[in-house]
């Protein structure tokens, strides 16, 4: 039986037993199924107990897990990439499956993990190859940087399984801490659990920073209940700088954002609870270089870039022969060297011409009296034109007056930065990461039609 030493907990319960078993039934299965040192089998797995246990385990054997979250055909999507070991989930256990019709594409040399990409914005998901010297790198300069120890406590309030939960997994795994998985995201819930497994470490997305902001508005007596979180880690999605000062007026502690991309490894930049500035990323780990294109796109140059994508027909390669990542975000760099993400260049919407940042749009709208949250997205209108639509979430849910938020663009927006249409919603569709799925709110403006605002 291997030895596991760090504490695991899902809710209030210790199951670090439990981890240990699943550990062993996984390496048991890939035994007898003569997965050998070096294969590399489809993870489906999405349990965090279990995607603990098997990525784990595949460490544990010199396995390449690729991880793929859930899958709506497997057949067919191993046969796209070209894996034929698949292993899934099923009532608590593992299931492995090999397609004797499929034959293993090449793995690169000193491949330690493949990660698929979010494809919900650019089409087909790509899978992007870590380094085993990348994933080491990794972690111990993320440790290094927080000041993370074995005798911390880390609550982690995001999918293990998407490249932000699996450099959490490699950090546990690297010092050894314990770790505390909730059963869901409830605030009132999550603050009773914070406060009684003793977590003094949390990594979250900005929605639920978002919902914990609500939460404190109309709960103020609970705000001294996370008083012994040391580090409130960020990442997944931009932070919206309204959220990051409203924290840091409430809970007197700054959330510490981070960046980083599945193709860097993942973590560029990180703020640290004694070196942050909000508003912006932090400043890049040690050993990562970067520098902007006349663009003003962040290229990346670090130990953890990617391989290169697993199995893939494009020739399409953001890396030049310098090692310089191309990581399509539009950023800043200011005078004291952190690093504020101005938008992606994924995201920029193109009217008449011009190039439009939606995230730019949406700090300044959020700073609006009677929004909660905004997400700008382009819809095509009935002259197959590119239209800006912004769509909100008000405070305590309350109607707002689409012409009040129209004039307030005017006054704080260039003319065609100005949204066409307006609509409130009492919830974003949320991607399985916790990002914002911006292509289901552009479908939304046209299944529940939004409404133009004439100027005033």
């Amino acid at each position: 039986m291997m030895k596991h030493q760090n504490k695991v907990s899902v809710g209030h319960k210790d199951v670090t037993e439990t981890l240990v078993n699943l550990l062993d039934k996984f390496i048991h299965l890939m035994e007898v199924n003569h997965v050998k040192r070096e294969d590399a089998v489809a993870l489906s797995v999405r349990n965090p107990l279990l995607f603990y246990a098997a990525y784990k385990g595949c460490k544990e054997l010199g396995i390449i897990p690729i991880v793929m979250g859930e899958m709506k055909d497997p057949q067919k999507e191993l046969a796209r990439i070209r894996v034929p070991l698949f292993c899934y989930e099923l009532d608590l256990d593992f299931c492995l499956e090999r397609y004797e019709d499929i034959e293993q594409a090449p793995i690169p040399e000193d491949a330690g993990a493949i990660v698929r990409t979010t494809g919900s914005v650019t089409g087909m998901p790509k899978f992007v190859v870590w380094s085993n010297k990348g994933i080491e790198y990794q972690s111990e300069q993320t440790v290094k940087r927080l000041g993370f120890t074995v005798k911390d406590v880390l609550f982690a309030a995001v999918p293990l399984w998407g490249a932000y939960g699996i450099s959490l997994v490699n950090i546990i795994e690297k010092c050894g801490m314990d770790l505390v998985i909730p059963e869901h995201l409830r605030p009132r819930y999550v603050l009773r659990l914070i406060k009684e497994s003793g977590a003094t470490l949390f990594e979250g997305t900005p929605s639920f920073y978002k919902i914990m902001l609500e939460h404190f508005s109309k709960n103020a007596g609970e705000r001294n209940t996370v008083s012994n979180m040391r580090s409130w880690g960020c990442g997944g999605e931009i932070l919206p700088e309204t959220v990051a000062r409203k924290w840091f007026e409430i809970v007197k502690q700054p959330i510490l954002d981070g960046y980083g991309l599945s193709e860097a490894g993942p973590n560029v930049a990180l703020n640290t609870c004694d070196d942050y500035c909000i508003g912006t990323v932090g400043k890049p780990l040690k050993g990562i270089e970067l520098r902007l294109n006349d663009k003003r796109e962040l290229l990346v140059r670090s130990p953890s870039n990617m391989i290169g994508y697993y199995s893939s027909n494009s020739v399409e390669n953001p890396i030049d022969a310098q090692g310089w990542l191309n990581t399509g975000d539009l950023a800043e760099i200011n005078e004291n060297g952190f690093l504020k993400i101005i938008g992606r260049t994924k995201n920029i919407i193109v009217i008449k011409e011009k190039n439009i940042s939606p995230e730019y749009i949406e700090q300044k709208l959020r700073h609006y009296q009677d929004i909660q949250d905004v997400a700008v997205v382009g819809v095509r209108n009935e002259n197959n034109g590119m239209r800006l639509a912004a769509i909100f979430i008000s405070k305590n849910h309350q109607n707002i007056n689409l012409k009040h938020v129209k004039r307030y663009a005017q006054e704080h927006l260039e003319k065609d930065q100005v949204p066409f249409y307006y609509k409130q919603v009492d919830e974003f569709p949320m991607l399985a990461n916790g990002k914002i799925d911006r292509v289901a709110l552009g479908k939304l403006c046209f299944t529940q039609k939004a409404k133009v605002v004439n100027r005033s």
